[in-house]
């Protein structure tokens, strides 16, 4: 990420262009999430989507504008929506095995419109 990118529009339209910006890091944080999923409790990519299916399921009918978001993020970067689903929902389905996975983000004062640190 050389260069910011701004992201507008609907949630759907947002995840369109973050699907357009980030096929390849999305791509390969499905591989390191898989591939720690494998390490942590031995399933398979196969089993980690089926139990995603679960949580896609959930989001859907829960949370529909996080789920829209997905929605075009995984139609733009060719990623499949329950690979977008784990990353998403990873520490919930790792709980049993570890509780030490959060997920954040922030921007810092200079990064902002009101000069103010976001948290989320």
């Amino acid at each position: 990420m050389d260069k910011p990118v701004i992201i507008k529009g609907t949630r759907y339209q947002a995840g369109l262009k973050a699907g357009r910006e980030f096929p390849r890091l999305l791509k390969t944080a499905v591989d390191f999430y898989m591939g720690l999923f494998k390490q942590i409790t031995g399933e398979d990519p196969e089993r980690v989507r089926a139990r995603a299916k679960k949580f896609r399921k959930y989001l859907s009918q829960n949370a529909g504008l996080q789920f829209e978001e997905l929605t075009g993020m995984s139609r733009a970067s060719g990623v499949g929506i329950d690979d977008l689903v784990m990353l998403n929902s990873r520490s919930e389905m790792l709980s049993k095995e570890r509780t030490d996975e959060c997920t954040s983000a922030g921007l810092v004062p200079y990064r902002t419109r009101n000069g103010k640190i976001i948290m989320g």
